[in-house]
């Protein structure tokens, strides 16, 4: 695996007597857990090195999928030797989580250039990740730990996300209004509640369709 440093810090390796942590960067995309939980473990279990798997989001939307990747990266990586911990951010870029996560004795384990620039939200690109790392070494994985095809499906389900809500908020009502005109007494609290209790199925089941992992 190669080892990519920035203009100011010279390319230093896992084995580095000055580092204490990996800081490991993941990303919002389809990964291969126990692959990269396996290749993060490889890295740290020589040196007994802490690990922190920091994940962002600025969609309030994604949090509880990048939580959940954290928690399961976490478990499977964890053993006697070795302390793992977790961190989301609801940050724009890495940079920023960066600049906010990083400390001294820091290996900051980061994703493939490409893989990082895929994320959408206007997250900047891996090159400027690593110039923001502020001197702390950073090691790069293989690409072969993250699946890029979702990335295009994740976008199209979030640009429609709104327009279905309102159009299930607006059919629900058009149907109430019916139901209203139409029906009188117990017959029409029957059927205005059932279509209530329709109308936030079917938004609780857009919700998590949108939110889950692809």
């Amino acid at each position: 695996m190669p080892v990519i440093a920035t203009n100011d810090t010279p390319a230093v390796g896992v084995g580095s007597p000055g580092a204490s942590r990996l800081l490991v960067l993941v990303p919002d995309l389809d990964v291969d857990e126990a692959a990269l939980a396996q290749c993060v473990w490889s890295l740290a279990e020589p040196r007994s090195l802490a690990v922190l798997y920091l994940g962002i989001s600025s969609d309030p939307f994604r949090e509880s999928p990048v939580r959940r990747r954290l928690a399961t990266l976490a478990a499977i990586t964890r053993d006697n030797r070795i302390r793992v911990d977790t961190r989301y951010l609801p940050a724009h870029n890495w940079r920023e989580a960066i600049q906010v996560t990083c400390c001294p004795g820091d290996l900051i384990v980061c994703p493939p250039e490409r893989t990082l620039s895929l994320q959408s939200n206007g997250y900047r690109s891996g090159r400027k990740v690593l110039s923001a790392a502020a001197g702390a070494p950073v090691h790069v994985l293989p690409d072969s730990f993250f699946d890029t095809r979702p990335v295009r499906g994740r976008r199209l389900k979030r640009f429609l996300f709104w327009p279905v809500s309102l159009a299930i908020l607006a059919g629900f009502f058009w149907l109430q209004v019916q139901i209203d005109q139409a029906t009188s007494g117990s017959v029409q609290i029957i059927l205005l509640s059932l279509s209530v209790l329709a109308e936030g199925g079917l938004l609780l089941l857009w919700h998590t369709l949108t939110s889950e992992e692809l």
